[in-house]
């Protein structure tokens, strides 16, 4: 006689984490049912244009884990699905994001007052508006804020006149590489003469102070 069985669909619950590095070998854990037993159960990954698959690690019918495989430059997700190979079934696909690199383009002004606060411009890619940034001040850590993409504020805490710090963009899981910011002379005056003049003004006045 010949047997027929039915298997429980392949579905997908839960996916995490949803979200790592462009490097890949990611652990992630998938919550479903129908996953089968180790060896005919895979994760299949698609992107924009290609398809990579690994194998993987089935622990119970509910609960498996596999390995995210790397992206390159310009793939930001990869849709996710479980495929079994001994039943012909796959299921509904997960979004899985990755995040790129932090790279630092620029960052205008390269020097300011030893006194701290002045405000600095870091561009560059490899984050979004959701990140949460901070910036790494030699051994300081200080909030970033977004302005536009690509572009985030920091305020710099103060420092010795002449001294050089290496400056990067950092979140709870990266940090980018650094550019130097230098600290100089915070401008100050102690005094103007003669403190009154006509209202025709061109009246020559004298200033001091530290400059």
């Amino acid at each position: 006689d010949l047997s027929y069985s039915f298997a429980a669909p392949v579905t997908v619950a839960s996916l995490a984490p949803l979200r790592g590095p462009a490097s890949g070998n990611t652990l992630i854990s998938v919550e479903g049912t129908g996953f089968g037993h180790n060896g005919t159960t895979r994760c299949r990954f698609r992107f924009a244009d290609r398809i990579e698959e690994s194998p993987a690690t089935v622990f119970t019918e509910e609960l498996l884990s596999c390995e995210t495989p790397p992206a390159n430059a310009s793939e930001t997700y990869t849709v996710v699905t479980i495929r079994r190979i001994d039943v012909d079934g796959q299921s509904d696909g997960v979004v899985y994001s990755y995040r790129q690199p932090l790279l630092l383009e620029a960052m205008d002004p390269l020097s300011g007052s030893d006194t701290g606060g002045t405000e600095v411009t870091l561009t560059g890619i490899g984050w979004s508006r959701r990140d949460v940034l901070k910036c790494r001040v030699g051994q300081f850590v200080v909030d970033a804020w977004h302005v536009s993409d690509g572009s985030v504020v920091c305020s710099m805490p103060p420092g010795p006149i002449g001294m050089a710090v290496k400056v990067a963009l950092v979140t709870d899981q990266a940090e980018s590489d650094s550019m130097n910011y230098t600290y100089v002379t915070a401008p100050s005056i102690t005094s103007v003469k003669p403190a009154r003049g006509p209202t025709p003004g061109r009246t020559r006045v004298s200033v001091t102070g530290r400059f």
